[in-house]
């Protein structure tokens, strides 16, 4: 019974250890508090600046607002930011972004602007680390490539 009782403690113990915020050498997160952020860029839809496009987010920039972007995978594994799964209404196409290779979505345009679907390393050039970033990794279906590739090109960040 006692055995039983503490092996109960240790595991609620190793579970709340495992899922509470950091205790010490916490990252500085000053910058967070600091500032205003552009939830999917500095955007106005229907205009040449729409949400999480490379317009939208070098306008946050240049304004000094920190960003907010939304990072998923092409069909080819190529990390993009768009916040929608499904394309039709930001491009008023079928399907979704997973569904298509970067090549294909190229073809498409947000909200009828001259403004395309970018890359995720385009718009990390975009800021330039000039503002905080938070970005939203968007995961279906359990397709965790998208956490990987996002990874890798924020540590060369």
């Amino acid at each position: 019974m006692k055995k039983a009782a503490l092996g109960a403690v240790g595991l609620s113990a190793g579970y709340l250890f495992s899922i509470m915020p950091r205790i010490i050498h916490k990252p500085d997160r000053s910058a967070f508090k600091t500032r205003y952020f552009a939830h999917r860029g500095l955007h106005e839809n229907g205009t040449d600046k729409p949400e999480n496009s490379l317009a939208a987010i070098r306008a946050a920039a240049d304004a000094g607002f920190g960003i907010e972007m939304d990072v998923q995978v092409t069909k080819d594994g190529v990390p993009v930011v768009f916040h929608d799964f499904l394309l039709r209404r930001m491009c008023g196409q079928k399907g979704k972004v997973c569904d298509y290779t970067l090549a294909e979505l190229r073809r498409f345009r947000l909200l009828d602007s001259r403004e395309r679907i970018p890359t995720f390393a385009q718009a990390l050039r975009a800021v330039g680390g000039r503002v905080p970033l938070i970005v939203e990794l968007k995961v279906e279906y359990a397709d965790l490539r998208v956490c990987f590739a996002a990874d890798r090109l924020l540590r060369k960040y």
